[in-house]
């Protein structure tokens, strides 16, 4: 997750990770942000992550 999160500019979102990850399954993404140090930010369809190792430089 935190190469991703270092492309994408520490703005994760389900569907970039499916993109990024290959899969089509939002339930793995989910799973995944769960299992990783990621912090949640915004509600429903808006929602997004950041990594909490990026927080303070981006």
């Amino acid at each position: 997750m935190f190469d991703l999160a270092l492309l994408a500019e520490n703005r994760i979102t389900n569907k970039l990770a499916r993109e990024f990850f290959g899969t089509d399954s939002s339930e793995v993404i989910k799973k995944l942000f769960q299992r990783a140090p990621l912090v949640r930010k915004g509600n429903n369809k808006g929602a997004y992550y950041k990594h909490v190792d990026l927080i303070k430089y981006l």
